[in-house]
Formats: C-alpha cells, sequence, structure tokens
C-alpha cells in the first residue's frame, strides 16, 4: 500500500504531547475524544477470506480439482459473475442466487469463527475505550458480520455503532461518509480520529476534518505484516 502524507492538522492539535510523527504518520492519538474504525483490513485481517472465497466454497462442496489459479480468476469479478462463472465452470447444481446465498453464508461463518483480528488494533480500541473514548464502526461489511466478529473478538461494547456503506448510501470514495458519521454519532470532526487502511479512504477521511491514521502502524507493530498480507 502507498503510503499517505498525514493531512494537516488544526493547530491546536499540534500542541497535544502524546503524539508524534514518524514517517509522516501520526503513531498516537491519545488526545482525541472520539475515533471511527473501519473493520476489514483495520481491526480485521480478512483480506486473505475474501480472496480465496471461491475456493473455500468449493472445498466445501467437496470439490478437489481446483485449479491453481482461480483466485486470479475470479478476483476482477463481481459477485454476480463470479457465481456464474463457478456454476458453469464446475457445472454446479445451482442457480446464481442460491450460489451467492451460500456464498454469504460462508463468509458469515468465517465472521462467526475465524478471521483473525489485529491483536494492536484491538488492543487499542479496548485502551481507548478504558479512556473514555467515544467509538463507532464504519464499515463495507454488512451489519451481521460485523457484530459477529466484534462480539467474537471481545469488542462489541466499546462501540455504540455500527454503520455501514448501505445504511448510509454512502461509500468511501468521498469525505462525505465520515462527515455524516460524525453527525449522527455528535462526534467534532477536529476531536476525532479515523483508522482506515485502503488508500482511497484514507484520502477521503483525510478531507473530512478529522485526524487520520493509517492502519498500516497495527501491521507493523504485531506479527501481523502487512507484507505479509499483499
Amino acid at each position: 500500500m502507498k503510503q499517505l502524507e498525514i493531512v494537516k492538522q488544526p493547530k491546536r492539535m499540534k500542541q497535544r504531547n502524546s503524539m508524534y510523527q514518524r514517517n509522516g504518520m501520526y503513531q498516537e492519538e491519545d488526545g482525541f475524544k472520539y475515533a471511527i474504525w473501519d473493520l476489514d483490513g483495520t481491526l480485521l485481517d480478512s483480506l486473505s477470506v475474501w480472496l480465496t472465497l471461491a475456493r473455500r466454497y468449493l472445498e466445501q462442496l467437496g470439490i478437489t480439482d481446483i485449479p491453481q489459479e482461480l483466485e486470479a480468476i475470479v478476483d476482477p469479478m463481481s459477485l454476480e459473475e463470479s457465481a456464474d462463472y463457478l456454476r458453469n465452470r464446475f457445472r454446479l447444481p445451482f442457480d446464481r442466487t442460491e450460489i451467492i446465498s451460500q456464498f454469504m453464508s460462508l463468509v458469515r461463518r468465517l465472521y462467526e469463527e475465524e478471521i483473525p483480528f489485529f491483536e494492536e488494533a484491538r488492543n487499542r480500541v479496548l485502551s481507548l475505550y478504558d479512556r473514555g473514548c467515544r467509538m463507532c464502526v464504519l464499515t463495507t461489511t454488512d451489519t451481521y458480520c460485523a457484530a459477529a466478529a466484534l462480539k467474537r473478538g471481545g469488542i462489541w461494547h466499546c462501540f455504540e455503532q455500527v454503520y455501514t456503506c448501505s445504511d448510509l448510501k454512502l461509500n468511501k470514495r468521498g469525505p462525505e461518509i465520515y462527515m455524516e458519521t460524525c453527525k449522527r454519532m455528535g462526534f467534532e470532526p477536529e476531536e476525532t480520529v479515523i483508522y482506515e487502511d485502503a488508500d482511497y479512504a484514507l484520502e477521503s477521511a483525510g478531507k473530512s476534518g478529522c485526524q487520520v491514521i493509517n492502519a498500516e502502524i497495527f501491521y507493523k507493530a504485531g506479527s501481523n505484516s502487512k507484507k505479509n498480507r499483499n
């Protein structure tokens, strides 16, 4: 991931002694009252799950003759396109709707039982919660999956709300979704820190008036490295 330069913060924020810079990114955020957390790639190490979803699905059906290049084939496809490809390529006895439903059942199980947390990110949530920081989650994942993972990780109680892009009818390609989240939560943007991992989301969040922290700091601090995720 290309590192994003930190957005200039208001002058009064520069007086926070608990914050320092390294490689253009602020590493600590003790002084902030509010936090907005992305889920996939920030709190959860879920990239491999989505990359290997088609393979897992086929294995679940007992299919063993799976080409090594399957991930490269389906990666640029939509969910609907992937379902059609698998149905035709492997002669599955299901229609598109049934395959997508089976996909989602598998995904829900993985969020409920398997997808690991970045421990440094999880620990940061608990630390901020103990300090009285009000927090919410803003994710592209559906509410059920998000809640299931957060409950499993023991941090569900730390968040007042889970917002999805579908709920807000906005996406992370622009700052509006972060501004709307602040509005709904009653967060002052200048007192809010946003954790994101995707370049486009970091850029959009940086235009919202909030402080932005690249989740890369969690990969580097913990045993799960970004290098291993790409």
